[in-house]
């Protein structure tokens, strides 16, 4: 007779989960020290996804702001944060990506790749070296808000083509689980950055 251990499933099992939750829980961004600043790595994709992705592949140009905020606990109070607009298009021909940085001192890049293009996007992200000891912890959250809309015609002269387009703009949703995305991560300490 062959004697069973109930134990060894439960062991595999265990495993099993373990695996599974680190694997969740891998941290989705890093911070990282250069030219006198704090930015991020992305290790996926954080702003070409979803109906953004859609959208630039459907020829649209969107705009989107990124926010980088340091915070000094979990969910806790704001130690300092930095954002940006972009102008994101994708070139259906050689399927490369064109970014404009939006503002006082536009820059622009073209014929990226989506990792170079991802990778751009948050080195334009820059936080000043935190005032925080060696050891304290802290953590990072990059805020994603793409502006879906902002490509489309502006209404002409015509009065009821600018009242179809106030009816258009007003009945859509404010926003969708889709536009806004938010990551955290954390905690990180400036020595493992050193």
């Amino acid at each position: 007779m062959v004697k069973r251990f109930p134990w060894v499933r439960c062991v595999r099992a265990a495993a099993a989960g373990l695996a599974c939750v680190a694997a969740l829980c891998a941290q989705t961004l890093a911070p990282q020290l250069a030219s006198g600043g704090l930015s991020v790595k992305a290790n996926r994709a954080v702003v070409l996804q979803g109906a953004v992705l859609e959208r630039l592949h459907d020829g649209a140009t969107v705009r989107v702001t990124l926010e980088l905020a340091l915070l000094s606990s979990a969910r806790g109070p704001l130690h300092s944060r930095t954002s940006a607009r972009f102008a994101l298009s994708y070139d259906l021909w050689e399927e490369r990506y064109a970014i404009t940085r939006l503002g006082p001192s536009p820059k622009s890049v073209s014929h990226l790749t989506a990792p170079e293009a991802e990778a751009w996007c948050l080195s334009e992200l820059r936080l000043p070296v935190p005032a925080l000891s060696p050891d304290s912890p802290f953590w990072i959250r990059l805020d994603v808000q793409p502006e879906l809309t902002g490509d489309r015609e502006p209404p002409s002269g015509d009065v009821r083509a600018g009242l179809a387009r106030l009816v258009e703009l007003f009945s859509q949703p404010l926003s969708s689980p889709d536009q806004h995305r938010r990551i955290e991560a954390g905690p990180f300490r400036l020595k493992e950055l050193r």
